[in-house]
């Protein structure tokens, strides 16, 4: 979890951004060889409209309660609970119609290149408190802007 997100659209940047990294590699089944594979799902954050019902999801608060024990290690949290991506899946169908997709690299050292990268277009509401109660356990955690180079992103 990113705050504020590392990934703009239009030149914006949102309140956070989930990103779920998946794997495919010589250990994972179905085993990729001689390479690994890596894709990263992306959901940006904007302000919850409460006076529209909007809110927080609730895996989200799930892993803020969760991650709040834990300091924010988010690898620690993978690693002590069953983080259940069919549940956060559930919750996000509403928003995964429409999405940009790209070429590029994680954003975590040692930023690994070939990366495909799917970021949602519809953000996800996210409540004020929950925005900053994310900001206190994180803290700001973004990597700077990349430059575009010859990378084309694809609006789907």
């Amino acid at each position: 979890l990113h705050t504020p997100s590392e990934n703009m659209i239009d030149g914006q940047r949102y309140l956070a951004e989930l990103q779920m990294i998946h794997e495919c590699n010589a250990k994972t089944d179905p085993a990729c060889t001689p390479t690994s594979k890596r894709m990263v799902i992306s959901a940006l954050f904007s302000e919850a409209k409460q006076s529209l019902g909007e809110e927080t999801p609730k895996f989200l608060k799930t892993l803020l309660d969760d991650m709040a024990l834990l300091d924010g290690n988010f690898g620690q949290y993978i690693g002590l609970y069953s983080f259940n991506f069919a549940e956060v899946a559930a919750e996000m169908r509403m928003y995964m119609s429409e999405y940009f997709f790209f070429k590029g690299s994680l954003t975590g050292p040692p930023c690994k290149e070939d990366v495909n990268w799917f970021v949602l277009k519809n953000p996800v509401p996210l409540a004020a408190a929950d925005a900053e109660r994310a900001k206190q356990i994180q803290g700001e955690n973004v990597r700077p802007v990349q430059p575009l180079n010859d990378r084309v992103i694809w609006s789907v």
